[in-house]
C-alpha cells in the first residue's frame, strides 16, 4: 500500500542529498484567496499542508457555479495537469487560511529523473488522487439519476 501524502513528504526529507527547498515552494493563501481560476495555465502539483480549498466550475447559466469538491489538508490538487500542462478545469479558492507546497512541472520531472523511487511513489499518489476524484464524480452523477 502506498504512503499518504504526508508520509511521502516526510520520506523525501530523509533522502540523502535531497534539498527540499530546491524542489518545493511554500505558499500561503488567506480565506477567499484564489489559488487559480478555471482556464488558467496548469503549472504545479499542489500539496495541501493545512486549510481547505473549494473547487468549482462555471455552469452554463451566467454567474452560477457548480462546486465540484472541497480538498483538505493531506491531499493533492493539480494531479491531472501536472503531466500534460493543460489549463485548469476548475477554479480553486481557499475556504480558510491555507498552507500549500507547490511542485512545478520542471521540478516534478527532475524529481522523477533524479529520485526514481520517490517519483514512483509520487505517481502512485497521483493515481490514487485521480481515482478518488473519479469515484466522487461517479457517485454524484449516480445520485442525480
Amino acid at each position: 500500500m502506498a504512503a499518504t501524502v504526508g508520509q511521502w513528504l516526510q520520506s523525501l526529507k530523509k533522502l540523502e542529498q535531497f534539498d527540499f527547498d530546491d524542489f518545493f515552494r511554500k505558499e500561503r493563501l488567506g480565506k477567499k484567496e484564489w489559488l487559480w481560476k478555471e482556464g488558467d495555465p496548469a503549472r504545479a502539483l499542489v500539496f495541501i499542508l493545512s486549510g481547505a480549498i473549494r473547487l468549482s466550475r462555471e455552469s452554463e447559466f451566467k454567474g452560477r457555479e457548480i462546486v465540484t469538491g472541497i480538498v483538505t489538508a493531506g491531499n493533492l490538487l493539480g494531479t491531472a495537469n501536472i503531466l500534460d500542462g493543460g489549463s485548469q478545469a476548475v477554479s480553486a479558492i481557499a475556504l480558510e487560511e491555507s498552507v500549500l507546497l507547490m511542485l512545478d512541472r520542471e521540478h516534478f520531472a527532475r524529481l522523477l529523473r533524479d529520485y526514481p523511487q520517490a517519483g514512483m511513489e509520487l505517481l502512485t499518489l497521483l493515481v490514487q488522487a485521480v481515482s478518488a476524484q473519479y469515484d466522487q464524480i461517479v457517485t454524484r452523477l449516480a445520485s442525480i439519476f
